[in-house]
C-alpha cells in the first residue's frame, strides 16, 4: 500500500506542475495495483475529467459509487460526471438521494441546482437553492443559482435585492457581479443611477482579472485607408441579432470598411453560414473574414484579433451569452465599442464607445456610460423580418366574426415581467370586457412556470380564465406568424420590447408601449415613432392603461393599422439598410479618424 501512496502523491505532484497525461499514467497504475482505493479511484476521475476523457472518468467514478455507495463526495462526483455524459435526470435522482440523508452537503446541493437550471426546471432550482441557503446561509453559489432561477421566472426585483448582501460579503465574485447587474436592468424598483452603478461595479472587477495591455498598436495611422471592423458576438446564429446585422452585412461598402466576425459560441447553424457568406462576398481571400474563437481563452483570442490588424472592434454581447468583455478589457483593437447585443453600458473603462441613437439615450444620459456614447440617427440598428413570415391578415382577429373578444398579448422573454408590470397589464384586461391575455414564450414549456405565472395574475386581479399560456412553437409554424392572432401588443417595462415590437408591426399588429429611464425603456419609443405610432407610448402606468383601452375600443384605427405597419416599418429608419450603413460607416470612420489623431482609444507605436 505504500506503493500506491507514493504513486498517489507523485500524481497529485504531477497535477500541481499541470502535467495531466503524466499524473494520468500514474493514477493509472495506482488504480490497476490498488482497485478499491478511494483516492485512487477519486483522483483518477478527477484526472480525467481534466483530460476531458469523459466515459473513462464516468467509469471510475461508478466504480467509486459501487465500493462506496454511502459516501456523498463520490455519489456527488459520480453525478457531476453522469451531467457530463448527458445524462442529467440520472444524475438528479443520485443528487435528491444525497440530499435526502445530508441535506447540508454543498456540493450535492449546488450541483443538483446547477442542473435543474440546464433543464431548464427554475421552480424547483430555486427551492433547492433557498433550502441549501438554510445550512449554508450567503453561499455564493447557492446564492448565484436562486438569482439566476429568479431572473429566469421574472422575479428581478426580488433578486436584485436579495443580491446585494451576498456581492456585499464576496466584492470579487465577477459571476455575482454580473448577475447583480443582469438582474438590476429588468428590475422595475431600481434607479438609473443603480443599473448604472452595478454595471460599474462589474466592469471594474473584469479589469483587475484581465487588465489592459501596454503593448502599442501598429495600425497604419491613415485617416482614410479602408478601416478593418471586427464584430465580436456568440449569435452569428439562429438568435435576434441575427435580423439586425443582415442588412449592415449585405449592404455595406466593402471598398471603405472590412467587416470580420469573431464568433464566440461552440455551435454554429445555417444563419451561421449565411452571415459568414455575406462578409465573405467580394473579398477575393484578401483577408479573414469569420473567425471561430469559441475555444479559445480571452487572452488567445484578444492576440488573434490584434494579429488581424483590426482597427475597430465592437462587442456585440455585453454580459449576455458569448460575453468577451474580459478580452476588450485587456485591449484587442486601437479602437473598442459596444453595439446592438446589450443595450447598457458595460462599466469597462477600455470600452471607449457606446453606439446607440439619440431616442434610446437622449442628450442628459451621457453619465450613466463608462463609454462615450456615438449616436447613430434616426436609429442604432437596422432590422430585416424572417424570411419565412407569412403574409398580413388584414383582419384583426377581434373583427373576424361577431363577438370575438380582443386579444392582447406578449411574446417577450418572462424575465422581462414584474408586478407593477403585471397589475397595469391586468387593468387593461379589466376595463375591456371579455378581452383576454396571450402570453407566450420559451420558459411557460413548464407546468410549473405556468402555474406560478398564472398566479402572479390572480393576484394581481385576473381570472385564469382570461389568461393563455404557451411554450414555444411545436407545429412547425413561426413565433412571427403567431401575431396573426393578436389585436395589440402590451410592452414590458423597465426592459421593452425590441424585436418582438418590430415583428409585431411587420405583421400588422401594434404595441402600446411604456416608457421608462434606462435605454432598453425607450426601445418601444424608438419603434414607434418610426413608424408613426408615438402616441402609443405611455410615459406613466396610467396612461399605458389609457391608451390600451381606448386602442381596444377603436375597431376602425385597429383595422387600418392591420394592412399599413408593414410598409411603415420598411420605409422607417429600422427598415432602410443603405441609409444605416451609410451612417454606420460614417461613425466607424470618425472614431477612426480621432485614434489616428491622438484621441481616444488605445496606444499608437510612435
Amino acid at each position: 500500500m505504500n506503493d500506491v501512496r507514493n504513486k498517489l502523491l507523485q500524481a497529485k505532484d504531477l497535477m500541481e506542475q499541470d502535467r495531466w497525461a503524466q499524473a494520468r499514467t500514474v493514477l493509472l497504475e495506482a488504480v490497476r495495483k490498488a482497485p478499491t482505493d478511494q483516492n485512487a479511484l477519486v483522483l483518477t476521475r478527477f484526472c480525467l475529467t481534466r483530460l476531458g476523457e469523459k466515459t473513462q472518468a464516468l467509469y471510475y467514478a461508478q466504480k467509486a459509487a459501487e465500493h462506496y455507495p454511502t459516501n456523498p463526495d463520490i455519489l456527488t462526483n459520480l453525478a457531476q460526471s453522469l451531467i457530463s455524459n448527458g445524462k442529467s435526470d440520472d444524475a438528479v435522482v443520485i443528487l435528491e438521494r444525497v440530499l435526502e440523508s445530508a441535506p447540508a452537503h454543498p456540493h450535492a446541493r449546488v450541483a443538483l441546482c446547477s442542473t435543474l437550471i440546464d433543464r431548464v426546471r427554475h421552480v424547483e432550482a430555486l427551492r433547492q437553492a433557498q433550502e441549501g441557503m438554510v445550512h449554508h446561509p450567503g453561499h455564493p453559489d447557492l446564492a448565484r443559482i436562486a438569482t439566476q432561477a429568479l431572473i429566469s421566472l421574472g422575479r428581478c426585483d426580488e433578486a436584485a435585492h436579495e443580491i446585494r448582501p451576498v456581492v456585499m460579503a464576496n466584492p470579487t465574485n465577477v459571476n455575482l457581479l454580473q448577475l447583480q447587474a443582469a438582474a438590476h436592468i429588468y428590475a422595475a424598483s431600481v434607479t438609473p443611477e443603480d443599473v448604472s452603478a452595478a454595471h460599474l461595479a462589474h466592469g471594474r472587477m473584469l479589469e483587475r482579472l484581465m487588465p489592459a495591455s501596454t503593448e502599442p498598436f501598429k495600425n497604419d495611422r491613415d485617416p482614410d485607408r479602408p478601416i478593418r471592423v471586427g464584430l465580436v458576438a456568440g449569435d452569428f446564429r439562429r438568435h435576434a441579432s441575427y435580423y439586425f446585422l443582415t442588412g449592415l452585412l449585405d449592404r455595406y461598402d466593402r471598398e471603405r470598411v472590412q467587416l470580420v466576425l469573431y464568433h464566440n459560441y461552440a455551435e454554429q447553424d445555417a444563419h451561421t453560414a449565411r452571415l459568414r457568406a455575406m462578409v465573405e462576398r467580394g473579398v477575393n481571400d484578401r483577408w479573414e473574414t469569420f473567425r471561430d474563437i469559441s475555444r479559445m481563452q480571452h487572452h488567445e483570442a484578444a492576440a488573434l484579433i490584434r494579429r488581424d490588424g483590426v482597427d475597430v472592434a465592437l462587442d456585440l454581447a455585453g454580459i449576455t451569452l458569448g460575453s468577451a468583455l474580459p478580452m476588450f478589457c485587456h485591449r484587442v483593437a486601437p479602437v473598442q465599442a459596444t453595439w446592438l447585443g446589450y443595450p447598457c453600458t458595460t462599466g469597462v473603462r477600455q470600452m471607449d464607445y457606446r453606439i446607440t441613437d439619440a431616442v434610446i439615450d437622449p442628450a442628459g444620459t451621457e453619465s450613466f456610460s463608462s463609454e462615450e456614447l456615438l449616436r447613430i440617427d434616426p436609429c442604432w440598428a437596422c432590422w430585416r423580418a424572417p424570411e419565412d413570415a407569412g403574409e398580413v391578415n388584414p383582419v384583426p382577429p377581434s373583427q373576424r366574426s361577431a363577438g370575438e373578444p380582443i386579444t392582447f398579448a406578449s411574446f417577450t422573454a418572462l424575465q422581462k415581467f414584474n408586478e407593477p408590470m403585471i397589475r397595469a397589464w391586468c387593468r387593461v384586461l379589466r376595463e375591456v370586457p371579455n378581452s383576454r391575455l396571450l402570453i407566450k414564450n420559451n420558459r411557460l414549456v413548464s407546468e410549473q412556470v405556468r402555474e406560478v405565472t398564472a398566479r402572479r395574475f390572480e393576484l394581481a386581479g385576473l381570472a385564469r380564465e382570461r389568461l393563455v399560456m404557451e411554450g414555444p412553437n411545436t407545429s412547425g409554424s413561426t413565433i412571427i406568424d403567431e401575431y396573426s392572432r393578436v389585436d395589440i401588443v402590451l410592452d414590458s417595462w423597465p426592459y421593452n420590447g425590441y424585436t418582438t415590437t418590430l415583428e409585431a408591426a411587420w405583421m400588422g399588429v401594434p404595441t402600446v408601449t411604456r416608457v421608462w429611464g434606462t435605454p432598453p425603456g425607450r426601445f418601444g419609443l424608438l419603434v414607434n415613432r418610426q413608424i408613426g405610432l408615438e402616441d402609443l407610448a405611455a410615459y406613466d402606468d396610467e396612461g399605458f392603461v389609457s391608451l390600451a383601452v381606448g386602442l381596444a375600443r377603436d375597431a376602425d384605427r385597429l383595422r387600418s393599422l392591420r394592412s399599413a405597419l408593414r410598409e411603415r416599418v420598411r420605409t422607417s429608419g429600422h427598415g432602410d439598410a443603405d441609409v444605416y450603413c451609410r451612417g454606420f460607416e460614417a461613425a466607424m470612420r470618425t472614431v477612426w479618424r480621432r485614434w489616428c489623431e491622438g484621441g481616444r482609444g488605445g496606444p499608437a507605436a510612435r
